[in-house]
């Protein structure tokens, strides 16, 4: 199930790619979205980037063996 996209007009959802590490890592470093998630406030910037790499790895991985996951 590697090529699963949807796409619309306005949206595109797809798998994460590897390279997507480094955007996810800015969400994750950032205060105002951080707010909404544990631990309350953005990550440091290299915690940020090691959790971005790993949940990367760890959503591909739950695709492969469950066939759905997380939405890039």
């Amino acid at each position: 199930m590697s090529g699963q996209r949807i796409e619309t007009e306005r949206l595109v959802l797809r798998r994460f790619a590897g390279g997507d590490w480094e955007t996810l890592a800015r969400f994750y470093a950032d205060d105002t979205v951080m707010r909404h998630m544990l631990p309350g406030r953005g990550l440091p910037r290299a915690e940020a980037a090691e959790r971005a790499k790993s949940n990367i790895h760890n959503f591909n991985d739950h695709w492969e063996r469950r066939g759905y996951g997380v939405w890039a």
